[in-house]
C-alpha cells in the first residue's frame, strides 16, 4: 500500500459522522486539505450528486479515475475497478462519458 500512495494523489471521501485519519500524501497534501466542512444552509450534497450539475461532476471524476488506472505501473493497477468505472460511467451517465471523450 505505501507503494501506491506514491502514484496516487486522490483522498478519500468521509462521511458525516465518521472519524477521518490523517495522512501525509505526496506534494505535502494532508488528506484534511479536501475536506470543507457543511454549512447551515447549504444545499444537500446528495441532491446535488442528482442534478445535472452533479451527475457531470461524478462522470468526470470517474473519466480521469478510469485513466489514472491505466497509466499505473501493471502490479499496481485493479483492471476490475477500471472496467466497473467503466460500467457505471458509460451506463449510468452515457451522455456524459461521451462528453468526457469529445473534450479529450
Amino acid at each position: 500500500m505505501a507503494r501506491l500512495q506514491e502514484y496516487s494523489p486522490f483522498v478519500s471521501v468521509v462521511a458525516p459522522g465518521t472519524r477521518l485519519v490523517t495522512r501525509s500524501l505526496p506534494g505535502g497534501w494532508n488528506m484534511t486539505d479536501n475536506v470543507i466542512p457543511m454549512r447551515k444552509g447549504e444545499p444537500d450534497p446528495c441532491e446535488f450528486m442528482n442534478g445535472e450539475r452533479g451527475q457531470y461532476l461524478i462522470a468526470k471524476a470517474l473519466h480521469y479515475a478510469i485513466r489514472y488506472i491505466g497509466i499505473l505501473p501493471h502490479e499496481l493497477r485493479s483492471e476490475s475497478d477500471r472496467n466497473d468505472m467503466l460500467f457505471i460511467l458509460n451506463g449510468c451517465y452515457p451522455d456524459f462519458a461521451k462528453l468526457q471523450r469529445t473534450i479529450e
